[in-house]
């Protein structure tokens, strides 16, 4: 069932504010496509207040926040206007939403991940407490300066959250009881977190930061895995990453053997994997850059010493070599480049036996 709020269409109210302050009129409700909002500030901004009962959107799976009404912006969603919805899965903000207030989402059981608008500056007290279905929280680009209290208190399906560089405080049980939280990112900005920020969350959970910052301290104090982020070598994974792809667009890697171009392509996957993962570990990175650039020599070496260009190095480019040596054959300067194992700039009986002991040895 919907909560409405009917019995409080004339109720004075106010969001907690940060870094917004806006001077709130609150007037009567009206009703526009299964929303019910409210003009505030001289009419030149509005607030979602709740769903229209019996409207289109009463037993909606999602529901999308309108950029406008009748021609003003839509700026805020208002206290407890949706609370205790237990149908919405999904909510879509725009990203003229300033403000989310208090307990504006309490209690939505169904609803499963959340992406908080671009400019959010304001995020309520308790505004998604007990939403036990919630898994995923998108907090990067927003603006905001502090999660209050309680706000994710009892979500306790959330799971991995990074929060923007724009948080500066965590308060009291703001990310309290959600029991799967596994993995937060606290941002080097976050100068305050209050004791009991996570309180009662997953026993285990790691916070990712940097050193000598609040998240460090907080992780120490409460005998938390910390993972500093200053010691992953993000770069070189980078560059790792981007040989392979130029390796890939300018040879033809797949006609040599079967067994390097399957490390090569295994190593190159499991690195953009941990590219992609914002929780990977400094020795996860370490071990993806060591593993994708030696599976690259490999692919090197063979490009390189391939002397019939069948994509392997066996006996047959030894015999090659050794005819090519009786006959005085003229190499060509790319055929000296493949052919010439000592680096002296010519094709002799030393490389031959290079590449003789090269065999025996693999």
């Amino acid at each position: 069932m919907i909560k409405t709020k009917f019995k409080r269409i004339f109720s004075a109210f106010i969001c907690a504010v940060v870094t917004v302050t806006f001077t709130v009129t609150a007037y009567a409700e009206s009703e526009q496509d299964g929303f019910l909002y409210r003009f505030i500030d001289n009419s030149n901004v509005i607030e979602i207040s709740g769903i229209s009962p019996g409207g289109k959107l009463a037993d909606a799976p999602k529901i999308e926040i309108p950029y406008s009404i009748r021609g003003v912006s839509v700026i805020q969603i208002g206290n407890s206007a949706f609370a205790d919805n237990d149908t919405a899965q999904e909510i879509r903000m725009t990203e003229n939403i300033l403000q989310i207030c208090d307990e504006s989402m309490y209690g939505m059981k169904s609803l499963k991940n959340i992406t908080l608008p671009k400019h959010l500056s304001v995020l309520g007290k308790k505004s998604f407490s007990y939403c036990t279905s919630l898994e995923s929280v998108n907090f990067e680009t927003t603006e905001l300066r502090t999660i209050q209290e309680f706000t994710f208190y009892g979500c306790t399906k959330l799971n991995n959250v990074v929060l923007s560089s724009s948080v500066l405080e965590l308060d009291e049980h703001c990310f309290g009881h959600c029991m799967s939280l596994d993995k937060i990112y606290i941002p080097s900005s976050v100068t305050k977190i209050d004791q009991t920020a996570f309180y009662s969350t997953k026993s285990g959970l790691t916070v990712y930061g940097y050193t000598d910052s609040e998240a460090q301290r907080y992780a120490l104090k409460n005998n938390l895995g910390f993972v500093d982020m200053s010691k992953k070598d993000f770069n070189g994974l980078y560059r790792s990453i981007s040989s392979a792809e130029y390796l890939r667009s300018r040879m033809n890697v797949f006609r040599y053997t079967e067994e390097s171009v399957d490390a090569f392509t295994a190593a190159y996957n499991n690195a953009v994997e941990v590219k992609q993962n914002f929780f990977s570990t400094p020795d996860e990175v370490k071990n993806a850059v060591q593993s994708l650039n030696d599976s690259i020599s490999g692919l090197q070496e063979l490009m390189k010493y391939d002397i019939n260009n069948d994509g392997s190095i066996t006996l047959s480019d030894v015999v090659i070599m050794q005819k090519r040596l009786i006959n005085n054959y003229s190499y060509s300067p790319r055929e000296t480049y493949i052919a010439d194992r000592n680096g002296d700039g010519a094709v002799s009986l030393a490389d031959i036996i290079l590449l003789q002991r090269y065999l025996l040895r693999v």
